[in-house]
């Protein structure tokens, strides 16, 4: 009953964990980007939409985020809020082409540093400079929609970071995502305020055509007032002339 022989099959499951791995870390990104859209799909204004795009720095393990928006037709940027930063602030601007998201918005493509004191793109503004002291790598991604470029979104980390194929995915999704959204709500307020300019305007031009009513109504009642007069004093010596006296009728003339 014991066994002549033992027969060892070893089977190398390397690439099936390494495939397991990426499909985990798919499901994760793509988890990611639907609770992103989410989010954002309830703010309709960019102030709402802001902090809620800051916050996500959370997601991405980063210790800082900001957004920065295109001004047109200047070109300049207008960092809007960053992250730690609880609370939107007054726009700080940024020329066209200067900084780290001014080089993004000139080239149209991610920027990646891991050195921010010697980088020759990076400005510290200074609010936001002991922000970034204790960052070692700094990723700008260009918020675009379509063709059109509306701004740019940073991510700080405390620690050296790379990405690989994956997380650059993710982060040029997520950067898409960002773009639409603030494109959809740029729009919204340009119609809302253009809806507002046209409806003061409706109100001033209903304003003018009551005033224009109401000179209207004082006209003919004036001219009715001041011609009732001599209008009846015309009919009465008419009347004299065809049947008053023949002797009076140079005077009814």
């Amino acid at each position: 009953g014991l066994p002549q022989q033992i027969l060892v099959t070893l089977r190398d499951v390397t690439a099936q964990k390494q495939t397991e791995l990426i499909l985990q870390q798919q499901a994760f990104h793509l988890q990611t980007l639907v609770e992103i859209s989410q989010t954002l799909r309830a703010a309709a204004t960019i102030a709402d939409m802001a902090p809620l795009i800051l916050a996500q720095a959370t997601l991405f393990a980063a210790a800082y985020s900001s957004l920065f928006l295109v001004e047109n037709p200047s070109g300049d940027l207008l960092m809007i809020g960053y992250y730690p930063q609880t609370e939107l602030f007054p726009p700080m601007r940024l020329a066209a082409g200067q900084g780290v998201v001014g080089h993004v918005i000139q080239t149209g493509k991610s920027y990646i540093t891991h050195d921010l004191a010697t980088d020759p793109y990076v400005v510290i503004m200074p609010d936001v400079g002991p922000s970034l002291k204790p960052l070692h790598t700094l990723l700008a991604l260009p918020l675009r929609f379509a063709d059109q470029l509306v701004g740019v979104y940073t991510l700080g980390f405390a620690e050296k970071r790379l990405f690989n194929e994956e997380e650059g995915q993710l982060f040029e999704a997520v950067a898409e995502i960002f773009g639409t959204a603030l494109h959809r709500a740029k729009m919204m307020e340009t119609w809302d305020q253009d809806l507002k300019a046209r409806t003061a305007e409706l109100a001033a031009a209903n304003e003018s055509l009551r005033e224009l009513d109401l000179l209207k109504s004082k006209f003919i009642h004036d001219v009715s007032h001041e011609l009732r007069t001599p209008i009846s004093n015309l009919r009465l010596y008419a009347d004299l002339l065809e049947r008053g006296s023949v002797l009076k009728r140079t005077h009814y003339q």
